[in-house]
């Protein structure tokens, strides 16, 4: 059994940043800080600061999630990612959900030719990399750096479109084909939909959570090479309170 990562305490600032100085994260450039001002402007009347300091303040503790977890103890532990290490050979990770839109991105830009389940795209709180040790030296440190700035260049492109189209594709938790970019609201089409929130946790802290989701499984029972064990993701269902920040296009695959 793999164990569960721990949390990390202290990832965000004490005091709620505003949306203007989460954009002020986002790029220096003035011309596109402008069309945020502008954007932000147009939003005025759903009160953004007030959500932003809501969700900054009962923002759940990051962990590892189950598929990136899994790959960092088989690179780490004897044998490191070699294809006899899977299932029929196939170096793929499965998993009981798709994974969400971070862990997409990871496996993206890792150096890494070992593939995932595709994601359903959403983004939640509570994620982060995994740890790098000491003993795994300075080239390690490099690699992760590097990954962590590719994922949040994709961020910020997400965070661009998604103010300037006010809503984002993806897949729901359940089987609803809407597109809401809203927490907290009933099924169907939103009347409101913002994502603000997202880029404070995504630039800063990096913290997303997984969410439960009632996906197909047919690609398991070809390519599944470590089963993620369900106690894993109830254990952080449970503890750990869901944001879904908002949804976006589908990632590139590596080939």
């Amino acid at each position: 059994m793999i164990p569960s990562s721990s949390t990390v305490l202290g990832v965000l600032p004490t005091n709620p940043w505003t949306a203007a100085q989460i954009m002020s994260k986002v790029t220096s450039d003035a011309s596109l800080l402008g069309r945020f001002a502008a954007q932000l402007g147009s939003l005025s009347v759903h009160d953004i600061d007030a959500k932003v300091s809501e969700l900054w303040r009962s923002a759940p503790l990051p962990r590892v999630h189950a598929e990136v977890l899994v790959h960092d103890w088989l690179e780490r532990s004897e044998g490191g990612i070699r294809p006899e290490r899977f299932f029929n050979r196939w170096k793929f990770i499965g998993s009981s959900k798709p994974p969400c839109k971070l862990c997409s991105y990871f496996f993206d830009e890792y150096p890494t030719d070992v593939q995932v389940r595709p994601s359903h795209q959403n983004a939640y709180f509570a994620w982060r990399m995994p740890d790098v040790y000491e003993s795994q030296g300075e080239e390690s440190s490099r690699k992760r750096m590097l990954v962590m700035e590719s994922i949040k260049a994709r961020i910020r492109a997400d965070v661009v479109r998604i103010l300037s189209e006010k809503l984002a594709d993806g897949r729901p938790h359940d089987s609803s084909a809407y597109i809401s970019l809203w927490r907290g609201t009933a099924p169907g089409p939103p009347s409101n939909a913002i994502s603000l929130e997202a880029t404070t946790q995504l630039l800063e802290s990096h913290t997303l959570s997984k969410k439960h989701e009632q996906g197909s499984t047919d690609r398991e029972s070809a390519k599944e090479v470590v089963k993620v064990l369900d106690e894993n993701e109830e254990e952080l269902d449970e503890n750990h309170e869901e944001e879904l920040l908002f949804k976006g296009r589908s990632a590139v695959r590596k080939t």
